[in-house]
């Protein structure tokens, strides 16, 4: 009795991790990398029934040292129509390591976030701004960007908002 009932857990749980992720085949992790001083090397993705993980490595391409940058990741369905997408601000090395990235150094990191992400079949990673140790602040053009998307993802006519804003400060009443 107590194989039987062992097994039935096991098989349950089983089933209920198998059911926790629900990736597609051939999805798309595709880079843009329009940044001079911040170079994606990698990217992937897993998608969860309400979580999008993703998993990035950089590295310094440029001259100066960098102090911290935004990463944005765009998403799509498996039928191409945008999905919310998502940004983080890291530290030159990585959320664990606040430290200036020297020219030349490489890191890496993960992030994961809630419900929108649950079926991303694309989903495309680029550098949206950079901040250098000097004070000097790098921000992308739009156009490389769409430019960099269509080369990669002819399939997908109408790209959505491909830069998703900071929450608004909400106002303390102070």
């Amino acid at each position: 009795m107590r194989k039987f009932l062992f097994l039935g857990f096991a098989i349950q749980f089983v089933g209920l991790a198998h059911a926790q992720q629900f990736d597609y085949p051939t999805r798309r992790a595709l880079i843009a990398n329009i940044c001079p001083a911040v170079k994606i090397e990698s990217f992937k993705f897993t998608n969860g029934t309400s979580k999008f993980i993703s998993e990035f490595s950089w590295s310094n391409s440029g001259d100066k040292d960098v102090l911290a940058f935004e990463l944005v990741t765009v998403k799509f369905d498996p039928f191409n129509r945008s999905i919310t997408g998502g940004r983080s601000v890291l530290p030159g090395h990585n959320s664990a390591k606040y430290e200036p990235l020297k020219p030349g150094e490489k890191d890496s990191d993960g992030s994961s976030s809630l419900a929108s992400g649950a079926h991303t079949y694309t989903a495309f990673i680029y550098v949206r701004t950079v901040r250098f140790v000097d004070g000097t602040i790098w921000s992308f053009n739009a156009a490389d960007l769409l430019k960099s998307i269509k080369a990669q993802a002819p399939d997908i006519l109408e790209p959505g908002p491909l830069f998703p804003e900071p929450a608004k400060p909400t106002s303390s009443g102070v």
